[in-house]
């Protein structure tokens, strides 16, 4: 089963979309990732949590890998056009250009986005 999981929204004190990524991961269903836009404000290496006790986003991203949840992707575009600075994100996520997106999205069972 081909499952895509795109992250559009920015970081919010619940991370919700990536505990939902480890968790379809966890029964090994590890889906492709992609983050545009603000949403790639979850792949920055520092990132902290977003409240007292919270889990911090880089934390949550640095573990993806660890679940076999490897096809992590963020839109090449945003990086050339300064939303996000790339030498800021985790080195884990791959730049992908519109199209192959677009290919993903076209060939997926499940897309879901946040």
């Amino acid at each position: 089963m081909d499952i895509l999981v795109m992250v559009r929204s920015a970081p919010t004190p619940d991370p919700e979309a990536l505990e939902l990524i480890l968790a379809l991961a966890a029964f090994e269903l590890p889906p492709k990732v992609i983050f545009e836009g603000a949403g790639m404000g979850w792949l920055l290496k520092d990132a902290q949590a977003l409240h007292l006790g919270g889990k911090s986003p880089a934390k949550l991203v640095k573990s993806l890998p660890l679940f076999d949840c490897d096809q992590v992707y963020y839109l090449d575009q945003d990086a050339i056009q300064g939303v996000i600075d790339a030498t800021q994100l985790t080195p884990s996520a791959t730049p992908a250009t519109r199209e192959q997106i677009r290919q993903w999205i076209a060939s997926a069972d499940h897309c879901l986005s946040f």
